[in-house]
């Protein structure tokens, strides 16, 4: 079956039309982290709590929950939330990873944007997914490593 000029026309708006919902749900969904990371504070017991309720969130970890041991992600919500809070001593010291997510989902503001102004003009959208992966990877690494030395008791 052979594709007629109007067909491949349609596709392709339909398909420009579903990657600007995409772009703009990403952007939606991170804008909305990184507003609650900004509502959100640390309470002087190290959790996570609203500011006009004081209610602090229950722990979350179920490694540490059944282990007693902090897994390569705790912290990351405090670290996430610290850095809303402008607190970057904080945030390094919960989870050195935690300041690599918020800094790759703060990133995503100006990307989307690009992006879906790039689809507005009609122009191929950019591809960073080997920055990505690579970003990704060295994340999980940090993660890692940060955990290594919080268990052994180095940090």
């Amino acid at each position: 079956m052979t594709e007629t000029p109007e067909l491949s026309s349609n596709l392709k708006e339909l398909n420009r039309r579903l990657e600007m919902k995409y772009q703009a749900g990403v952007l939606i969904f991170c804008s909305i982290l990184l507003l609650v990371a900004l509502l959100l504070h640390i309470d002087h017991d190290g959790h996570v709590s609203t500011p006009f309720l004081n209610w602090a969130t229950p722990g979350m970890c179920w490694f540490r929950s059944t282990t007693g041991i902090d897994c390569p992600g705790c912290g990351m919500t405090r670290s996430f939330v610290s850095l809303g809070d402008g607190r970057f001593v904080d945030a390094v010291r919960f989870n050195w990873a935690g300041i690599l997510i918020f800094l790759a989902i703060a990133f995503q503001i100006p990307y989307r944007l690009l992006q879906i102004k790039r689809l507005r003009e009609g122009k191929k959208l950019l591809n960073i997914m080997k920055f990505g992966t690579g970003f990704l990877i060295f994340t999980a690494v940090v993660a890692f490593a940060h955990w290594i030395l919080k268990i052994t008791g180095v940090v």
